[in-house]
């Protein structure tokens, strides 16, 4: 470790210089950064050190231990032949435990720490992938240099992996995900590979397999990137004299296998720990569909396609499209036979789209592989073509910053997008589109009206809060059974119309029930800017609400005030 700080103080100005610069773009993104999927590859420490309930293998499954109760607030541990194990690979756990381990024995252990998941260990969680971002623009670096790229080349490379690219939100607001530690693990393994095939050190072999080790306990699938050799070797005669070299010194491939399986077996433990068996499969009830890849829609698709929301990427394509032109036929075929066979794979698994998220974070852990061709490119092209180069890379990072604000803000929905909803929000980021996507859509099948009020035109005002209608719940039949409250009206919809419709119930003591505040927009349908009907679903709590209410109707309006045409009110129960 005091090594590897030595080796980074040395070598990092100018990475330390773009984590300053990142950190500041983030900071607000970073309170909560234990979330989703990041909880699992996170509990293993908590699980280790706090609770001291990874070894579970004795225990009775109809015991209600701690584990038990705790188990049960968590969605990511399944159930295996009676035992619960957690179904994320160790891996991210690995990385993050001598920071976690350094922030146990600092805490207050009766006090601020209770489980593990306090703030002090959210914070501890970015500043731990910050390090590992760190450590993968170090090798993003050293990697290309091996190419022959010019510090100019690198230092844009740089800043475009971590400016123009998904990894922008998972090294901030989802930085307990692993990807940003798989990102940094393929590519020192690129790196000491590619070294290796150049002149044959055996340090380099080595410490490629042990970064081979930790690469597939962080995500299973990952150990794919052997398939990446072939290209960093350069050309079928180094591949076969690397190969040979190490064949003829059977004791250092015998280390190197050893120190590959010695990071396995820690995964193989933690397994053994949890169920009693050293191999399983923890991702029960989710796997492939080999003959269903969906390679379009991975790469292409609104809803989540690898060149829609990181285009930065699409560079890569070019540089080897200019590679080819350069009759470089084996550093393009080698490079997109992985390509090809990665996507596949990663295409294949039965919910390509890998959950809410933003961009297509799986291709987030190979990045590196993107970089080479773009950078040889970059390094070859001539003054006209650096500068079309530059321009277009550039433009790539605000349309990224802009977009992880939308995802981080409810303006881009984490599963639900498509080409209507993204060219309807691009480059969006006022409150009024916060949400937009995210409103509440019902089975009319499933529901009938119980009341109906006709309100009719409404006039509001520039900057005035005009009431536009008002009923006490005992006037409204049925209001206990109330589910829905909808309104339609008829407008324009003008995206710069920045209104809003104001529902309020409240008690007879004047305490507010239940407060809603949607823009105009939002009552709209697929198009803005055009007079159409609009209208909205108000769902109601599911709770005890008290039987003496009232409810209220309200404009809020903006600067140019607006007019709402034939106002209607609908109350909606269940069938």
């Amino acid at each position: 470790m005091v090594k590897m700080l030595r080796f980074i103080y040395k070598t990092a100005f100018v990475e330390f210089f773009l984590l300053v610069v990142f950190t500041l773009l983030v900071w607000d993104f970073t309170e909560s950064t234990i979330t989703g999927d990041g909880k699992g590859y996170y509990d293993y420490l908590p699980s280790t050190f706090i609770h001291q309930d990874i070894f579970r293998i004795n225990d009775s499954a109809k015991e209600m231990t701690a584990f038990e109760n705790r188990r049960s607030a968590l969605d990511f541990y399944l159930k295996y032949e009676e035992k619960w194990v957690n179904r994320y690979p160790c891996g991210t756990a690995v990385l993050q435990s001598p920071f976690f381990i350094c922030t146990w024995l600092m805490s207050d252990t009766e006090g601020t720490f209770i489980d593990g998941y306090p703030k002090i260990y959210h914070r501890m969680v970015f500043f731990t992938a910050l390090f590992y971002l760190l450590l993968s623009l170090v090798f993003l670096k050293k990697l290309l240099e091996l190419y022959g790229a010019g510090r100019f080349t690198i230092f844009l490379s740089q800043i475009l992996m971590i400016f123009a690219t998904s990894i922008t939100q998972y090294a901030s607001a989802n930085s307990a995900f692993s990807h940003v530690y798989s990102l940094f693990a393929i590519t020192a393994f690129l790196f000491f590979t590619k070294e290796y095939f150049m002149d044959h050190r055996i340090r380099s072999f080595l410490v490629a397999s042990v970064l081979l080790g930790l690469v597939v306990i962080l995500r299973n699938i990952n150990g794919v990137i052997l398939f990446f050799v072939p290209f960093l070797a350069g050309s079928w005669k180094n591949l076969g004299n690397g190969i040979l070299v190490i064949l003829r010194k059977p004791l250092i491939l015998a280390i190197g296998l050893l120190l590959f399986f010695a990071l396995v077996f820690i995964q193989l433990f933690l397994w053994y720990a949890q169920t009693g068996h050293l191999l399983l499969y923890s991702y029960q009830g989710d796997g492939f569909n080999f003959l269903d890849p969906q390679f379009i829609n991975i790469l292409l698709s609104y809803r989540k396609g690898l060149f829609i929301y990181t285009p930065v990427l699409f560079l890569g394509i070019v540089g080897l499209v200019w590679l080819f032109l350069k009759r470089q036929y084996y550093f393009v075929s080698s490079w997109l036979v992985f390509f090809v066979l990665l996507t596949y794979l990663l295409s294949s698994w039965e919910w390509w789209y890998y959950g809410r998220s933003y961009g297509l974070r799986a291709y987030i852990d190979f990045y590196a592989i993107f970089f080479i061709p773009f950078a040889i490119l970059f390094g070859q092209a001539n003054r006209w073509g650096k500068g079309l180069l530059l321009i277009s890379a550039l433009l790539t990072i605000p349309l990224n910053l802009i977009q992880n604000y939308q995802y981080q803000n409810y303006i881009i929905h984490g599963t639900g997008m498509n080409k209507a909803r993204y060219w309807k929000v691009f480059l969006k980021t006022h409150d009024s589109y916060k949400g937009l996507f995210f409103k509440q859509r019902i089975d009319n099948s499933q529901y009938k009206v119980i009341s109906e009020y006709e309100v009719g035109d409404i006039t509001a005002s520039p900057d005035i809060y005009t009431r536009v209608w008002t009923k006490h719940t005992s006037e409204i039949e049925n209001f206990g059974s109330v589910k829905i409250i909808r309104i339609a009206f008829e407008n324009e919809f003008k995206e710069e119309n920045h209104c809003r419709l104001l529902l309020e119930i409240k008690d007879d003591e004047g305490k507010m029930i239940v407060y809603h505040r949607p823009y105009f927009i939002h009552f709209a349908g697929e198009k803005f800017n055009q007079f159409q009907k609009g209208m909205y679903n108000f769902e109601l709590p599911k709770l005890d609400l008290p039987e003496n209410q009232t409810v209220i109707f309200s404009v809020l309006a903006d600067k140019n005030g607006t007019t709402l045409g034939n106002v209607r009110l609908q109350f909606l129960s269940t069938k």
